[in-house]
């Protein structure tokens, strides 16, 4: 990657990423000294596994971090998924153990620990797949897009506000009321107004909070970024108001931060700190909400604790609910290929039948939260969907080697992300695209799905306002030429 990635990418505080590593190396540490002390033979195999994985978490980030900032792909992975998802988030299982797991029933104290060391393992196989596969070089050119000045823009922002603001209204009607609206997450999924209006009707409710991004990068006069916040904020209201998403509210905050450090190349740390307390206590006083309308007629039966205590309580819990008894990844660990076969690529195939509705292929396949719903935790075909992470995912369908391939393929996404973000780093529409694809984009079906419902209307409501590129570049090896031109190889 060119050299000149080093300021692009937003570097990190040497005291902060000191910190970092020194906690988790202590905190490993110390694990491993209080087994030996008290000797708790169960739990070994975990913290040896754990030293392990954030061993090869700390040697990606000194060879990588060296090309790059926060937000270098490889860093970032390693930070959000690796430090954040992965250690952060289980703080709980690794000092106190995995006491149970939902889909593991009759699994002794030892039998979950290998789960988890297992799963660590896979973790950091993960890793180093990724590492090589950034290395490899991928054999499509990055395009440059470059876009002209908008016409009747003012104009065309009504007409997103409106299609927004309309669609919800009729989603509304739908439902019978706004008060029956709310209740909506609380219904059995097939009862849902979703299934009756289609989920189109969201994707036009959710244009608004891609235009408030789209108009964030773009703008430079406060007061009118203070007015584009207010059509930010209405965007997350009308949201949750029609699907109950409380990612839906937190992720375009942490977008909005993100683009926000990017623009500016600053990391601040009181303003993370603000946000990130914001994203627990919303996760948590919705998640109360959805959990209080579950059965219930009508909004006066809906009781939830309004108290901010009891929000951040409620948001830490479910923050890392996932992460211990419920975990996707544990239950696939742990019951395949013994209990469950080899899905053998059926979870990857949903990604190709994405664009068909249900009502013209009524069978077509499930993605991999699904069918860890379905076949790992036995809820059914109409339960829940439990995200079986991309590692999982990728383990369940061709195991060990399937999840080095995979990751490996991965890794080479990532490097053709990060030069695509730096032969457009002059373009304002990169930047939403590629803090958009860092946070959400995971090599697994679910992970696509989500991506692609994040950054289909980004991309429609871009062309709506800027039109198609005026000029389209293929760049290799610091060789350009226009649409009209050929490509000339150095």
């Amino acid at each position: 990657m060119p050299q000149e990635s080093v300021n692009c990418f937003v570097g990190i505080p040497k005291a902060l990423s000191v910190s970092i590593w020194v906690f988790l190396f202590c905190f490993v540490f110390y694990l491993i000294f209080r087994d030996y002390v008290y000797y708790d033979s169960s739990l070994s195999v975990v913290y040896f596994s754990l030293l392990l994985y954030v061993f090869i978490l700390f040697i990606g980030f000194c060879v990588f971090y060296r090309g790059g900032g926060f937000f270098h792909p490889v860093v970032f992975v390693i930070l959000w998924v690796g430090v954040f998802t992965d250690i952060i988030r289980k703080v709980g299982v690794y000092w106190f153990g995995l006491d149970g797991h939902q889909a593991l029933h009759g699994f002794a104290p030892y039998d979950l620990a290998i789960v988890v060391s297992k799963s660590l393992l896979l973790s950091s196989i993960s890793f180093l797949a990724i590492y090589v596969g950034y290395f490899i070089k991928c054999p499509f050119k990055v395009p440059i897009l470059i876009f002209r000045r908008p016409r009747a823009l003012r104009l065309k922002v009504l007409l997103v506000v409106m299609m927004a603001i309309g669609a919800f209204l009729y989603i509304v009607i739908e439902a019978g009321g706004l008060a029956q609206l709310l209740l909506q997450r609380g219904m059995p999924r097939e009862l849902r107004v979703i299934n009756r209006v289609g989920a189109h009707w969201y994707l036009l409710i959710g244009s608004l909070t891609s235009l408030s991004l789209i108009l964030i990068t773009h703008e430079t006069s406060l007061v009118k970024k203070r007015i584009i916040l207010l059509f930010f904020v209405l965007s997350l209201i009308l949201v949750f108001a029609s699907t109950g998403s409380r990612s839906g509210v937190v992720m375009p905050v942490i977008l909005l931060l993100s683009i926000s450090v990017l623009a500016t190349k600053r990391i601040r740390m009181s303003v993370i700190l603000i946000v990130a307390g914001f994203g627990v206590f919303a996760i948590g006083m919705l998640g109360q909400f959805r959990m209080a309308t579950m059965g219930m007629n009508t909004l006066d039966e809906v009781v939830v604790e309004s108290s901010v205590s009891s929000g951040f309580v409620t948001g830490i819990e479910m923050i890392s609910g996932y992460s211990g008894g419920t975990s996707g990844m544990y239950g696939i660990v742990g019951k395949v290929p013994a209990e469950e076969e080899w899905l053998l690529g059926e979870s990857y195939l949903s990604i190709i039948a994405a664009p068909i509705p249900r009502a013209i292929w009524p069978d077509k396949p499930n993605a991999g939260g699904r069918l860890t719903g379905e076949r790992i935790f036995k809820f059914g075909q109409a339960g829940a969907a439990v995200p079986p992470s991309a590692t999982g995912e990728a383990f369940w369908n061709f195991g060990f080697l399937g999840v080095f391939v995979i990751m490996t393929i991965y890794g080479v996404f990532l490097r053709y992300l990060g030069e695509l973000y730096l032969e457009n780093k002059r373009g304002n529409w990169v930047i939403l695209f590629y803090i958009a694809t860092l946070f959400i984009f995971r090599p697994s079906s679910d992970g696509v799905y989500v991506w692609l419902h994040t950054i289909v209307p980004f991309l429609m409501v871009y062309a709506f306002l800027f039109g198609f590129p005026s000029v389209f570049i293929l760049a290799r090896r610091g060789v350009v030429a226009s649409k009209n031109e050929s490509i000339v190889s150095s």
